[in-house]
């Protein structure tokens, strides 16, 4: 019987090994969040900011932001503004349904919705657009912005910060007199 106890271990240590072996190879788990009929705040894992507006919904894989060498990635819809935190080591890249968007610290917008031309404005720092229908991409500063259009080209004009009205509250009147 001693023998027997002895093989049940063995076959109970290597079934056991062999678990961890498996568990240790699935895919990290993606994060998903919505905002649903209210904007919602939420903090990343590298203490990066993002506002979602309702309506608004953000996919990510949590361990890739503590992870050395691994760009910071999220799929996105909806329209959010993001605030990135600094890291020239991990770019944070947002992917929609028809741009991406490359930072390494930032402050954007990115609009995004069905039937809808998609809207990237910057208010700090820059950003590398890429249309990913042509692979054509275009380096925004702040006050820029960049929308898609019917015809799949990129447009580039001063940004309208009123865009922003939701997260910010204020409604800017250029070249209006106050009198």
């Amino acid at each position: 019987t001693m023998s027997k106890n002895w093989w049940f271990a063995a076959a109970a240590a290597v079934a056991l090994l062999l678990a961890a072996i498996w568990v240790s190879q699935l895919p990290p788990k993606s994060k998903e969040i919505q905002s649903g009929i209210a904007s919602k705040e939420i903090v990343l894992e590298d203490q990066s900011i993002v506002t979602l507006n309702e309506n608004s919904r953000i996919k990510y894989i949590p361990e890739t932001f503590a992870e050395e060498g691994i760009a910071r990635e999220v799929s996105f819809s909806g329209e959010a503004y993001f605030e990135v935190a600094h890291n020239p080591e991990k770019p944070f890249i947002v992917t929609t349904n028809d741009v991406k968007v490359e930072v390494l610290g930032t402050k954007f917008l990115v609009r995004t919705f069905v039937d809808k031309p998609t809207e990237v404005l910057v208010t700090e720092g820059k950003v590398k657009v890429t249309y990913l229908k042509n692979g054509e991409s275009y380096i925004l500063t702040a006050r820029e912005q960049l929308s898609t259009d019917k015809e799949e080209t990129l447009q580039v004009s001063p940004s309208d910060m009123n865009k922003l009205y939701w997260k910010t509250g204020i409604i800017e009147f250029p070249g209006t007199p106050l009198d």
